[in-house]
């Protein structure tokens, strides 16, 4: 999926030319250029069981917990992100 920038003119309607699209201009981070995911499975594991969640009974009395691991697990991966994305920006 992406995403372009086109000239009103080239709307008819609510469709555009496919050549047009081809000739759009990108709009948008690269997020597939930028995302660095830094993420294993032993750390989204520790995390789950530093918040107790040891069983799947665990996991299904405390999705909230679970959330928060998943969330702590990939947070360096999120600020990762921001900071790539930024200096990305900066550069453009």
């Amino acid at each position: 999926m992406r995403r372009v920038l086109i000239p009103r003119s080239a709307l008819v309607g609510d469709n555009v030319d496919p050549v047009v699209l081809a000739r759009g201009i990108e709009y948008g981070s690269p997020w597939e250029e930028l995302l660095e995911i830094r993420v294993t499975p032993e750390l989204i594991a520790a995390e789950l069981r530093r918040r107790g969640i040891w069983t799947v009974d665990d996991l299904h009395r405390k999705p909230g917990e679970a959330l928060a691991a998943l969330q702590a697990a990939y947070g360096v991966d999120y600020q990762s992100l921001v900071q790539a994305a930024e200096a990305h920006e900066r550069e453009a």
